[in-house]
C-alpha cells in the first residue's frame, strides 16, 4: 500500500514490475469535456485489449480554465 504522493514501484516474486505516480488532488466533478477538447484527442487502442487499454494523446496544447 502507498501513502501520500510520487512515484512507488513493486515487484512480484515472479519479477513483473510496476511502477504507479500518484497525484493527490481533489478534482472538480460535473464537468464535461467541450467539443474542442474532445476533437484535440487521439485514442490510441491496445491490441490485445482494447476495450480496456487505452491512451488519450493530446495533439496540441490546450489551455483549460
Amino acid at each position: 500500500m502507498f501513502h501520500g504522493t510520487g512515484r512507488h514501484t513493486w515487484a512480484t516474486s515472479t519479477g513483473l514490475r510496476t511502477t504507479v505516480n500518484v497525484i493527490r488532488r481533489l478534482y472538480e466533478t460535473g464537468r464535461n469535456a467541450t467539443e474542442e477538447m474532445k476533437g484535440n484527442l487521439k485514442i490510441v487502442f491496445d491490441d490485445l485489449l482494447p476495450k480496456w487499454n487505452y491512451r488519450a494523446t493530446p495533439q496540441c496544447a490546450t489551455v483549460i480554465g
